[in-house]
């Protein structure tokens, strides 16, 4: 399998003969109040609030120069280890068949503690959609081709529950690129909140 090719561009002004904006193909997600575990997907990062996310997209912020960038290539796991335990690292793949996936290249210790205390195994080295969950994979899926397609950080929040604790949680996944200004991988973090 090789890189998935996302050229940029400027969507400032649409051309109407190119169709439908992506922002028309993936709308801004609201929760399925029938979900046991309703999340919300978005590109509007003003309402982000865990200091893990955060602080992900103040790192990104400060490797971004521009269109393209930043590459994955800067983006080190040692500039920012303090996340690395909440971190995962996800190749973006074009399949024999055309579609677009992504797969888990790096998951960090504390998502893999989460998996466990579930009976899942780590993860690492599947593809999103084939890594085995005890909730919905649609909402993770969505973000993933989301960040990866629009080029643009995207943010997950919903609710989880555990077996004797309850909360909330963002999940934020930032576009990295290749050299030759195709997203190729994401670097998402996820912060949980206990409820009182």
């Amino acid at each position: 399998m090789k890189g998935v090719i996302v050229r940029l561009k400027d969507h400032s002004t649409p051309d109407p003969s190119e169709g439908p904006r992506l922002s028309s193909i993936f709308p801004e997600r609201d929760p399925n109040p029938y979900d046991v575990n309703p999340q919300k997907v978005c590109t509007d990062l003003s309402g982000m609030a865990g200091e893990r996310t955060q602080a992900l997209h103040a790192y990104w912020q400060g490797l971004n120069r521009g269109p393209g960038t930043p590459l994955a290539d800067d983006f080190k796991l040692m500039d920012i280890y303090k996340l690395a335990s909440r971190l995962l690292l996800i190749d973006a793949v074009q399949a024999a068949d055309g579609r677009l996936r992504h797969r888990y290249r790096y998951v960090g210790t504390k998502i893999v503690s989460y998996r466990v205390l579930r009976g899942l195994k780590d993860h690492t080295g599947t593809f999103a959609d084939e890594a085995p969950r005890y909730y919905s994979g649609d909402y993770l899926t969505d973000s993933y081709q989301r960040c990866t397609v629009e080029a643009v950080p995207v943010l997950t929040t919903g609710s989880w529950q555990g077996a004797a604790r309850s909360g909330r949680f963002e999940r934020l996944a930032m576009p990295l690129f290749g050299s030759g200004g195709d997203v190729i991988r994401l670097a998402v973090v996820v912060d949980r909140f206990e409820n009182e």
